[in-house]
Parts: C-alpha cells; structure tokens; sequence
C-alpha cells in the first residue's frame, strides 16, 4: 500500500482533471488518448436506480493533457453526440479445444455498448495480446452501439466468447446473443453463469468496464441503464460460483458505499475514486503477470492491476486502489464500515457545533479533489478526509478517537494504492455532502442499507 506525502488544504484546491498520455505498457501506447468513463450527472442516480445519458447532454469535456494534446475523460455515456455516436459490441460463448481442465483463472470483462466503443476495442486488442492459455482463461462479453466505430465489420449486436492470442473483436468472433441491455443485472448473470460454467477455473475475476458514476457501473448507451452496487451484489450472490476479484474500469467507483455493498460476495475490489482516462486499464502487462504466476491470490491480482495502471498513467492525475472486502463486511465487528459507524454516532451525540465546523472545513477543502461537474465533488477521500479531522486543534477528544478509529480501519482496508501527487488520495471515498444539499434524502434511500450504519442518517439529519 502506497503511503501519501503531507498535504495541506490548499494542495487540494486544483481545476479540471488532466489526463496524460504515457508509453507505459501498452503496446501502441502513444494513442492512449484519456476520455472519461464517468457516467452524468450523478445527482440523477439517486432518483432513479440508473443514469440517463440523455439528460447530461454537456457531460463530454475535453481536457489538456500534460503533453498539450487534447484528452477526453471517461466521463458521461450522457455526452454522446450524434457525430459521436458509435456501436455496441456484444460478447458471446465460443468454446475452444483445450479448455475442458480446470484453469488456474478465468478472468470475465464486461464491456457495456455506449461512446467508448474504440476503447473496448483498444482494450479488447490488449487482453488478446495476453490471450487465454490452459491456465488462465479470458473471457468477454462485448456490446456495440451503431455510430460509435465502424472497425472490425461495424457490427452492432453483443458478441461473447473466449479471447484468443493475437484475436481480433470480428464479426465472425465469439457467438452473439442478439442486442441485450448491459446495464441489466440478468444479462451479467447470464454472462457470469455462461463464464463460470463454460471456463471452469479455481479463481475468478470480473471486471466491469465502462462509465461509473460512483453508484452505478457499466452503462448502456441503448437503454442509459447503468449497473448500480446492490443488483451487482444480488448477481454474485446468486452464482454457483464465487467471483474472487471484482474490478470497475470506469470512474469514481471506489467508493465506500460501492464497495460494501458487494464486500459479501468477492474478496478485493479494484476501482479508481478519479475520472479514469478513456483507455482505462493497461489489460496486457497485467495478464502478463497473472499467465506467468497463475496461482496468484485475488489481492496479488489487484495490485497488479493497480502496478501497472500507475506505470501506465505516471505523469497524469489518475488514482486506482485495490480494496480488502473483506474488512468492509458488516459481519466483521473490526470492519471499516462500522468505524463510520461509530464515528456517525460520536457525531450525532457528542459533537460540538466547533467539531461540526472542522468536519465541514476539511469536507470544503476536499470537494474538488475528484470530478467537479457532478455531484461527484461530494465523494472525499477518506484518508484525507479523517487525518485533516483528527490534527485539527480544538476537536472534542471523543471525535478524535472515533476519527482515529476510523483511519486505522482504512489502513487496513486499503491493499494497494496508486495516486497522482495532485490529488494524493488513499484508496477510498465517502459520500459527505455540503451542510443542507437537496440530495441528502436520497442518499439515505439509496444506501443507508447497503453501510448499515448512521452514517446515512448522520448524512441526512438535523446536525448535517
């Protein structure tokens, strides 16, 4: 786990995210350009369970890099234009000779049909510049969207299937299983069940790729439904097989409420709390790794993921974390999820109105450190967030020791962390939002079951 240099408020006050561009791993690295994978508003997430593209017309930005160059950020599905409009690819079962033993892994990636298109077929290049071999299998389920990319036949169905060495995403690839809406969690636990059953392994990694909001993942252009923390959790509860590692190649996914909703079901979490660039992942170095040491543990996996992204992105602004789920469990009085909770109640029934005003000022000093478009700017780091809290002069001594509770949970929590001098983030998010912010209400709706904790209702209450 990575440790972060001091910091200071004002470290924190920066404008627009930059995506840079690096050689890194990646075999044509130098057109890596970054395009957001965050996904709209994010206000509009909590009304209804996904996001509509439609209603964030003006959610496409486009940003300098470090190098001059124009960069886009994975942001909003909702910024697709028609000149931007592009196909939907769809993945599908295609069996190959030599793959009836059990693998060491199979690793599923689940590419969702929206503006990202070249970059799902950027990425599904990198995972075939790895390709499957008799210990680690890697399977993907591809949806194109028409208008996006005409590459490849400019087929517009969804295809699934098994990614060879040196594959391409053609037409004649995979098996299709006609136009299905990703952001459905029947059609990923179609696609898991087929995955799991058909390229049997010991270990098993899914990744959801596409646009991220922070509380939905992975959404489709065609239907603007987005997969939210709950319907995926409900997905890997329900397979006769447990999912090791789940990972979000999208934005602002690591979040605490994310994260917890599904810590029963998989072991670690891979997720960036930061706009990630639209190439995301660097998928062939960390196959790489995982071919040549297949009987990896999930958390070994996640620091890959996490090692290479860094290298990848070294002089940009991006962040990617791999979490412990395990220490988010509710059933593990030790958990992080209830240090929040403890703090909520320290709040809710010993806090002075200073102690208020300290949390407030570090919340402030933190609400630009992500994507500040969207409702996103609500999400602070934790890390930052609790020390700023605890060093403060003047917070009441019970505050203290609930704030210190909390950062040593969070220590533990975190297993590997990436970040860019300009933000410093520790590995995760959590959702404060200014004093009086009309979405309160709805946050608690939305997750205070999933924290099972005050923090929902220290959120939404009187004192906040």
């Amino acid at each position: 786990m990575t440790t972060q240099p001091p910091w200071t408020p004002s470290s924190a006050d920066r404008s627009q995210v930059h995506r840079s561009q690096t050689q890194g791993f990646h075999p044509a690295s130098s057109s890596r350009p970054s395009f957001s994978r965050q996904s709209g508003n994010l206000l509009s997430s909590f009304d209804t369970l996904s996001l509509h593209k439609s209603a964030h017309p003006s959610s496409l930005q486009s940003k300098s890099s470090s190098t001059g160059q124009t960069v886009q950020t994975k942001s909003d599905r909702a910024r697709t234009s028609p000149a931007k409009k592009q196909r939907r690819k769809r993945s599908t079962p295609f069996r190959n000779a030599g793959q009836n033993a059990t693998a060491e892994w199979t690793v599923m990636v689940y590419m969702a049909g929206n503006n990202l298109e070249k970059y799902a077929i950027q990425d599904f290049l990198e995972l075939a510049a790895a390709g499957s071999d008799g210990k680690v299998n890697i399977v993907v389920q591809l949806d194109r969207t028409a208008g996006y990319d005409s590459s490849y036949g400019n087929w517009t169905d969804t295809r699934r299937g098994l990614v060879q060495k040196g594959g391409k995403p053609s037409a004649n690839w995979g098996t299709s299983v006609g136009e299905v809406n990703m952001g459905s969690a029947n059609t990923l636990k179609n696609f898991v069940n087929w995955g799991t059953s058909t390229y049997k392994a010991n270990r098993y990694a899914l990744v959801m790729w596409g646009h991220g909001s922070g509380y939905n993942v992975s959404y489709d252009d065609a239907t603007g439904d987005g997969m939210s923390g709950g319907e995926l959790n409900s997905v890997l509860g329900g397979l006769p097989a447990k999912v090791d590692m789940v990972g979000a190649d999208a934005c602002l996914m690591s979040t605490t409420e994310f994260a917890t909703q599904i810590a029963d079901h998989a072991s670690v979490f891979v997720g960036s709390q930061e706009l990630e660039p639209g190439s995301g992942w660097n998928y062939t170095p960390v196959l790489q790794d995982l071919k040549a040491n297949p009987a990896m543990t999930a958390a070994q996996l996640g620091s890959s993921v996490v090692t290479r992204y860094g290298q990848t992105y070294s002089r940009g602004n991006e962040t990617l974390s791999a979490i412990d789920l395990t220490a988010l469990r509710n059933s593990n009085s030790s958990s992080f999820t209830h240090a929040i909770g403890s703090f909520a109640t320290a709040l809710t029934t010993s806090a002075t109105r200073s102690d208020l005003d300290t949390l407030d000022f570090w919340r402030d000093s933190l609400a630009n450190v992500f994507d500040t478009d969207h409702d996103s700017n609500n999400f602070c780091d934790v890390g930052r967030l609790f020390s700023g809290f605890v060093s403060s002069p003047g917070v009441s001594a019970a505050l203290q020791s609930a704030a210190q509770v909390v950062l040593n949970a969070h220590s533990s929590t975190v297993i590997q962390n990436y970040t860019a001098i300009a933000n410093r983030s520790t590995g995760l998010s959590l959702y404060l939002p200014d004093r009086g912010a009309s979405q309160k209400a709805n946050y608690t709706i939305n997750y205070s079951a999933a924290i099972n904790t005050l923090w929902g209702e220290f959120v939404n209450g009187a004192f906040w």
